[in-house]
């Protein structure tokens, strides 16, 4: 069974014997298969957490299952390059860089430039979170998870942003609110 981020933060702010009633909703339901009868907001938090349960039970199955084995090739044999690759590929480059960016650490930003710029796009975004990124490309010699340099950290942020979860206080949202908050998809 999986246990997703957004299950956490949409039952963490819910009183505790709801908080109570949804988790053992969960795991009954995820470990052992059997529904629990619920009221209230337990219930409209359990409806939108239990399709995302049955698609990973479903996934689990069709996992268990041994695969069928390929008896012909997809794809055809492509022709024989007729040129030596140097030649094919003799292209007069001419590149002059004019970079006048003394920053020897890749143009990393200041904290606050890179927190203002993902505000920017995400408003809502959970800023501990963004701190933990920084942090990690910093600490990585600016480059990502895979070990890529981060040549435009404005384009990297914007990318990495919508897995960046929000920061919400669900006790406010209405029903219809806090039904599109867990099914977009916050799974982390």
């Amino acid at each position: 069974m999986i246990f997703y981020r957004s299950f956490y933060e949409a039952i963490k702010e819910l009183p505790l014997d709801k908080q109570g009633e949804v988790y053992n909703a969960i795991f009954s339901y995820g470990l052992d298969f059997t529904e629990v009868e619920l009221n209230g907001i337990s219930k409209t938090i359990w409806t939108l957490i239990k399709p995302q349960i049955d698609a990973n039970i479903k996934r689990f199955e069709n996992g268990k299952k041994p695969k069928a084995k390929q008896k012909e090739s997809k794809t055809e044999a492509k022709d024989k390059q007729e040129i030596s690759k140097s030649e094919a590929n003799n292209n007069n480059n001419n590149n002059n860089n004019n970079n006048n960016n003394n920053n020897n650490n890749n143009n990393i930003p200041d904290f606050s430039d890179f927190l203002a710029y993902a505000i920017k796009e995400k408003p809502m975004v959970d800023k501990d979170k963004v701190k933990a990124k920084y942090d990690t490309w910093v600490s990585n010699g600016w480059k990502d998870g895979y070990d890529n340099k981060i040549l435009n950290w404005k384009t990297k942020l914007k990318n990495t942003l919508p897995h960046i979860p929000e920061k919400v206080d669900i006790s406010k949202m209405t029903s219809e609110e806090l039904r599109l908050h867990i099914t977009k998809g916050i799974a982390y």
